[in-house]
């Protein structure tokens, strides 16, 4: 099976409402693929941009939302 890392610019399209949902993003790749999200240093560069102001304006994701999306 391939393994895939998620780019952080991919996370931050994807929890744009005018692109897709995460779910439909992530889900649409599993079955086919080894998932990987990198080592610690990437999860937290996640972490990181998706808490951004200017982020969290256009995902209008909630903080227990955003969260449970970086949990899972």
């Amino acid at each position: 099976m391939r393994r895939i890392v998620i780019d952080t610019s991919v996370v931050v399209a994807g929890l744009r409402p005018d692109w897709v949902r995460e779910e439909k993003l992530f889900c649409g790749w599993a079955p086919r693929a080894d998932w990987s999200l990198g080592d610690p240093p990437l999860f937290l560069e996640y972490e990181d941009v998706l808490k951004r102001p200017e982020h969290r304006l256009a995902h209008g994701l909630a903080t227990r939302r955003l969260k449970k999306f970086l949990a899972e």
